[in-house]
């Protein structure tokens, strides 16, 4: 016998990228909603599509999703938390994607101390990725 399989025809790159931004604008609208723009878990919000769009290597929208979620955890948690520190660690993902190391060393120097004088240990998810690339930061810098 000969089956015909009719495929749905594959989207294209556009229209994925369309799809993903209506996701997130109506996420941040919701979480905006529930939580307002000033709350650490909307930041949190933030530094997750922010890390999303560096992975879509997008990286002006994740600087600007990682820029306004650390404006919100600078005044509601504080330049001690972890949280803040792992905003400023996604930073300098950014920036070492973009062959930026220096700037990415500053970054992840400053998340790895957060997290070091917050008690994490170095075997925590964050703590780990942050020094895995203070690791590859050292070779390039």
């Amino acid at each position: 016998f000969f089956f015909l399989m009719i495929r749905r025809p594959p989207r294209s790159t556009q229209s994925r990228s369309s799809a993903a931004s209506d996701v997130y604008k109506r996420q941040v609208h919701g979480y905006d909603v529930i939580y307002g723009e000033s709350h650490p878990e909307f930041a949190r919000l933030l530094t997750a599509f922010g890390s999303l769009f560096r992975l879509r290597c997008e990286h002006g929208n994740a600087l600007q999703c990682l820029s306004k979620s650390r404006e919100i955890q600078t005044q509601a948690i504080g330049e001690n938390h972890p949280d803040y520190g792992w905003t400023l660690h996604e930073i300098s993902r950014v920036f070492y994607d973009q062959n930026q190391f220096e700037e990415a060393q500053e970054y992840n120097s400053k998340a790895c101390h957060i997290f070091s004088a917050a008690g994490l240990s170095t075997s925590h998810i964050h703590y780990k990725s942050a020094i895995e690339l203070a690791a590859l930061l050292s070779v390039k810098v």
